[in-house]
């Protein structure tokens, strides 16, 4: 019995989204860093949905959420830099472990 790619993808935005809010109430983490990391994980979530959609619909749906996603994950690693955090961004650059 297949799971639908819609029901997949409602799981994991649940999900994701439970992680984000757990996350952000965490104390001495910066909002900005773990939004990026949290991106950086869904891309490469959506970027897995797009492997596993059935029809062209679902593979151009989930190509442009990774579109998307892309553009705010680079816009909030620009701001992030800017603000500073070079040193910070390096080093979530060199963590594979998201």
């Amino acid at each position: 019995m297949a799971l639908d790619l819609s029901i997949i993808t409602a799981m994991v935005r649940f999900w994701v989204g439970r992680e984000y809010d757990w996350r952000m109430t965490r104390s001495g983490l910066s909002t900005e860093f773990e939004n990026i990391r949290l991106l950086r994980r869904r891309v490469r979530i959506h970027s897995q949905l797009i492997e596993v959609a059935q029809t062209d619909a679902e593979r151009r749906s989930a190509q442009q959420d990774v579109d998307a996603l892309v553009e705010s994950l680079l816009n909030a690693m620009h701001a992030f830099a800017d603000a500073g955090h070079e040193e910070t961004l390096a080093r979530l650059a060199d963590d594979g472990a998201d």
